[in-house]
């Protein structure tokens, strides 16, 4: 038999269920998805800088959603940084300035490189201080990327937007025939996530294909 107690929990759970349903459908009307142009960060080719490149970690804003723009920060840019292309054989000499608010590094993942230029937690850059590791590119071509480091502030530095590509070459894509160029066959993005939690970052990414 239906109680009273058992059908006035029926009904409230519809209208819960109803108002739900009208605040989501509210949500994506005030909302337009995918109306804010993505950042496509500008191409950084080391041997043209005489194999002397210069970024600055700085603080800048973006609009993610029209008319609302957020704090964020960059190397060189509002958000995120440039595309750097280095060469097998090279060495090159990087001049890296911290203009944040708090100490920052910068580490190159995926780069063979010796721990006094990797830019781990242990190689702090103070606010307005300046770092300068020489890497000696001795790898096969690769995608790479760089990002900031700081113990215990990692997640949110790369979350703001302190991250990076680093395009590694040796010629192998010109010997395969993959001409690529940064305008029409390679396309940069960053995947991340952000929760409750300290925001997590997940893979970064470069998809070509030939010309």
């Amino acid at each position: 038999m239906l109680s009273r107690r058992r059908l006035i929990a029926g009904f409230g759970g519809i209208a819960s269920a109803a108002i739900v349903g009208r605040a989501r459908l509210a949500i994506a009307q005030e909302v337009e998805p995918f109306s804010a142009p993505l950042p496509v960060p500008s191409l950084l080719d080391a041997r043209r800088q005489g194999n002397r490149v210069k970024i600055a970690a700085r603080e800048g804003r973006h609009a993610f959603i029209p008319g609302i723009p957020v704090r964020t920060y960059g190397y060189s840019a509002d958000y995120l940084g440039p595309v750097m292309k280095v060469y097998r054989g090279d060495t090159v000499l990087i001049e890296v300035e911290n203009k944040i608010d708090r100490p920052t590094t910068v580490h190159w993942h995926g780069l063979l490189v010796p721990a006094r230029d990797d830019g781990g937690p242990r190689s702090l850059i103070d606010r307005n201080q300046v770092w300068r590791p020489e890497i000696k590119v001795d790898q096969p071509e690769t995608t790479a990327w760089f990002h900031a480091h700081p113990h215990h502030d990692t997640a949110r530095q790369v979350y703001l937007g302190l991250a990076g590509l680093m395009l590694i070459e040796d010629g192998t894509a010109v010997r395969l025939g993959c001409r690529a160029t940064m305008a029409s066959t390679i396309y940069p993005s960053f995947c991340k996530t952000g929760n409750s939690t300290p925001p997590g970052v997940l893979f970064t990414s470069v998809v070509a294909r030939p010309a």
